[in-house]
């Protein structure tokens, strides 16, 4: 594997949060207002199938509906959704993913 691929992983401009929420308390939350008051200056796309935004941010209800190319997926939902969730993300193209979820 090329410096190219894991440059996305540690370095990414577009970053999508599935499982973004505007629940306070959630990890989905937590993840959102993290990425965006770090200084983040990438694209953060939320993925919530059941918002159309999240902290003032547009929402998408799949990863295949984002308008750019992902290079980081964070994945925050219960374990059971998330094998569907990564195949969706392979068939988007997405570079990486990180996992943030309990139940395994």
């Amino acid at each position: 594997m090329g410096t190219k691929k894991i440059d996305k992983l540690f370095n990414p401009k577009v970053i999508a949060v599935i499982g973004a929420t505007a629940r306070k308390g959630t990890v989905g939350h937590s993840l959102m207002k993290n990425i965006i008051g770090s200084g983040f200056d990438g694209i953060v796309y939320p993925i919530n199938p059941k918002r159309t935004n999240v902290i003032g941010v547009k929402a998408y209800a799949s990863i295949d509906e984002v308008p750019d190319k992902v290079d980081l997926a964070i994945i925050a939902t219960p374990a059971k959704t998330v094998p569907a969730i990564v195949e969706e993300c392979g068939q988007a193209g997405v570079s990486g993913i990180l996992l943030i979820s309990a139940g395994f």
